[in-house]
């Protein structure tokens, strides 16, 4: 018995006439050029994996999943991840001072083409064994944007 596999035609194509096929496309269009400053962002520290940076990645995971019903993948090509990487995103859990930090700047980060790179300080704590602990911390760093003339 031969299987009826529809290979090379995504599921929402499925049944659909032509007209409506354009229609999915147009829509697609819509989404990826509202996204595309986004993706140029994360393109720029694609290779960077601080806290602060996985902590945006995560908001822009979560917030590309819930409201614009994108797929792991499709997230992924986004933020410049594979798809797994977008899967372990949503489950990991960050310090309570870094959610609080990027949440209330990231979006001003990404304005200002800027974006944090951290780093550790050692602070007194008289609860450590060698009576210092270490602390995170970040500074903002300018990116590094290719003319493109």
């Amino acid at each position: 018995m031969k299987k009826n596999v529809k290979t090379g035609v995504r599921k929402k194509y499925l049944n659909k006439s032509y007209d409506e096929r354009i229609e999915i496309l147009r829509e697609e269009i819509l989404v990826l050029e509202k996204l595309k400053e986004i993706h140029e962002y994360f393109k720029l520290v694609r290779w960077s994996r601080n806290s602060y940076i996985v902590e945006m990645r995560k908001i822009f995971a979560t917030k590309l999943f819930f409201e614009n019903d994108l797929s792991y993948s499709e997230i992924g090509r986004v933020l410049c991840k594979d798809h797994s990487t977008i899967i372990h995103l949503l489950t990991i859990n960050s310090s309570i001072k870094v959610e609080k930090e990027v949440f209330e700047n990231y979006k001003d980060w990404m304005n200002s083409n800027v974006y944090p790179k951290s780093y550790y300080t050692s602070v007194p704590n008289e609860f450590a064994d060698n009576g210092h602990a270490s602390e995170l911390n970040y500074r903002l760093v300018k990116l590094y944007i290719k003319d493109e003339n």
